[in-house]
């Protein structure tokens, strides 16, 4: 069996602390105008008949 490398499995160990523990990138929250578009447009397809149809 080959001998253990204190110093390699300390260097690993400190490696896998450091990564598990990044931060992420903060992320875009903004939405795209496409999307908001649509979304505008099945609301108004939904609620313009159930308002013609109420009046």
């Amino acid at each position: 069996m080959p001998k253990r490398n204190e110093l390699l499995e300390n260097d690993i160990y400190e490696r896998i602390s450091e990564a598990r523990y990044e931060k992420s990138e903060k992320e875009k929250s903004k939405q795209s105008l496409f999307y908001l578009i649509v979304v505008v447009l099945v609301t108004l397809a939904v609620l313009l008949p159930l308002l013609r149809y109420l009046l």
